[in-house]
Formats: C-alpha cells, sequence, structure tokens
C-alpha cells in the first residue's frame, strides 16, 4: 500500500472525483486551492500511477490558520480488508500533514484542523477521531429569501438617532483595528466555546481577505455613539446573488441591545441594494441567543453539519 502526494492537475482532478462523486461544486473549489491542498491518494498496487488509486483524502491549509480536512473515502467494490487498510494509510497520512503544517508554521501559526460532516457520511467522518479529532459540536445552516422577506423589525440604515451608524471595512481604513475588534467580539462567543483562545481576529480576517468574495462594502462594524458594538464580514457570490455571512459578532459587554439583529437587517438591506437575493450563515446549534435573533429576522434552517476539530499540542483543552 502506498500514498502519493503533490500530484498532476491530471492525478489532483482524478482524486477530487473520488473524494467528492456527487457535489461537483465542492470539487472545483478544492481543484482552486491550488497549491494549498495537499491531494493524498492510496494505491494497493506497487506501481504508483493514476490507473492505481483506489483511496482518497484532503487537506486545505487557509489563510486564516485553519485546515481543512476531508476524510479517507475509498473507491466503490472493494473488500472490507482493503478498503481498512486504505483507511489505515490515508489516515497516517493526514496525520503526517497535519505535524508537518505545525511545525513549518512559522509566521502563520496553525490554529486547529477543522471537518463537517452530514449526517450520511458520519461514520466515515468520525474515522478521524482515530488521530486525535474530536466530536465538538453541531452548526447549523440558515437562509434567507431577501425579495420574499417580510419588513424589517429592526430600524433602517442611517437612522436619525444621532446613535447608530455603521462604517465598511473601507471606511475604516484600520485593518489592525478591525482585528481588534473581531478579538473583542471572539470573548465568551457561543459559537463553538471550543474554539476560544484557538483563533484570532487578525487570522479570521486574513481568511476572509484572502477569498475572492469578500466584500469590503458589506463588511461592516457599527458604532453607538461612536463606540464600537458590532461587527459583520460578508462575502459575496454574484453569480448565485448570494451573500455569506462568514462572521457575526457583538463585542463582549455590549451584549444583551439586539445589536446583532439590527445590524444584520442593515447588512441584509445593503446587500438587496447590491442587487443580491440570498442571504445564508452558520451557527451553533447550541447558540439559542443567535437562533432566536435570526428566528425573528426570518431565516430557515437549510442543512446541518457535524464539526470535528483538532488542535496542535498545547492548544488549551475543550470545555
Amino acid at each position: 500500500m502506498n500514498v502519493s502526494r503533490g500530484m498532476t492537475p491530471e492525478s489532483s482532478a482524478i482524486t477530487a472525483a473520488m473524494l467528492f462523486p456527487e457535489d461537483p461544486d465542492s470539487r472545483n473549489e478544492a481543484l482552486a486551492a491550488g497549491e494549498r491542498a495537499v491531494w493524498l491518494a492510496a494505491h494497493t498496487a506497487d506501481e504508483i500511477s493514476d490507473e492505481t488509486i483506489q483511496g482518497a483524502a484532503l487537506v486545505i491549509r487557509g489563510e486564516d490558520g485553519v485546515l481543512l480536512v476531508w476524510p479517507p473515502r475509498t473507491a466503490p467494490s472493494l473488500e472490507r480488508r482493503i478498503e481498512d487498510d486504505i483507511q489505515a494509510v490515508l489516515l497516517a497520512a493526514i496525520q503526517e500533514v497535519l505535524r508537518i503544517a505545525v511545525e513549518e508554521a512559522l509566521h502563520e501559526p496553525v490554529a486547529y484542523a477543522q471537518a463537517l460532516s452530514d449526517e450520511q457520511d458520519l461514520q466515515r467522518y468520525a474515522s478521524l477521531q482515530r488521530i486525535g479529532f474530536e466530536h465538538a459540536g453541531r452548526i447549523v445552516f440558515l437562509g434567507k429569501d431577501l425579495a420574499g422577506a417580510e419588513p424589517a423589525t429592526f430600524r433602517t440604515p442611517n437612522s436619525s438617532d444621532g446613535e447608530w451608524r455603521t462604517v465598511s471595512f473601507d471606511e475604516l481604513g484600520d485593518p489592525a483595528l478591525f482585528e481588534r475588534l473581531l478579538d473583542e467580539t471572539l470573548v465568551g462567543s457561543l459559537d463553538l466555546p471550543c474554539l476560544e483562545g484557538l483563533r484570532s481576529g487578525a487570522q479570521m480576517l486574513a481568511g476572509q481577505r484572502g477569498s475572492p468574495r469578500f466584500s469590503s462594502q458589506l463588511t461592516r462594524v457599527a458604532f453607538v455613539k461612536n463606540r464600537p458594538v458590532a461587527v459583520g464580514m460578508l462575502c459575496e457570490d454574484s453569480d448565485r446573488a448570494t451573500v455569506e455571512v462568514a462572521y457575526l459578532g457583538v463585542v463582549a459587554g455590549e451584549r444583551g441591545h439586539k445589536y446583532g439583529g439590527r445590524l444584520l437587517n442593515e447588512l441584509e438591506q445593503r446587500a438587496t441594494a447590491r442587487g443580491q437575493r440570498w442571504m445564508i450563515l452558520a451557527v451553533d446549534i447550541t447558540n439559542h441567543f443567535a437562533i432566536d435573533v435570526y428566528n425573528d429576522a426570518q431565516y430557515v434552517a437549510l442543512f446541518a453539519r457535524e464539526v470535528f476539530l483538532w488542535r496542535p499540542t498545547g492548544s488549551p483543552p475543550s470545555n
């Protein structure tokens, strides 16, 4: 049994087709990751070639210090013994990729590794627990049809009360300040609290700005009486008329005033004005406060994913 990595574009395409057999969008996004992707292919023959690939796995390093992992998937109709062998060697290969990523991360430290599974694929993803991953929780993806939305329950942007205002990332003109505000919103966050201390505002911003879909106009900071109270980071997919709320957070100490809901409403209106139709986001299933905000704003559940996390040695343990 052999494992190959650093493959040709042709080999990567074959491996991607095996790993994402019914999801061409995910397949194309993974292939577009370029050098950030480590494709792993298992070969049951001594000869390593495209024709001998019988299993696949993938690790992609994000610019936010998060490693995205897809666990082993084998070719159909293999004997169970061979499937088990392929899974074992590919899990070991993933573990080695994670180790090297941590050791080589001098200027961009690895925050953690993450894998997201649907219910049908849970057993395959649970295999990652054999190399140190933990089942950390569940997130639900919510969506809203902005065109069919009911009238907003929060105040409209640019109201004349003299207290509430928002500025875009471009208008703020201070990435370091934005990073510090992100850090302040992460304190005591109820979205996967096991991540507290593992991610920083600087890493989060770097990850979003590295995406071609990052919207510097829809990424905004909300102020009340010139005091920053909430932050929203958004990405746009104009081809699909869709906006993703990559992050929405309220500064610790400013919670309980519905600032998050008010900012969300303003972001929806601004997205609509830019011709976008859909708004999507993800939230920890146990974060009832945030879910109540989204329910009030008429978001509906689309699908859920189980979250598996891996922490570098020395990271704080989960609660």
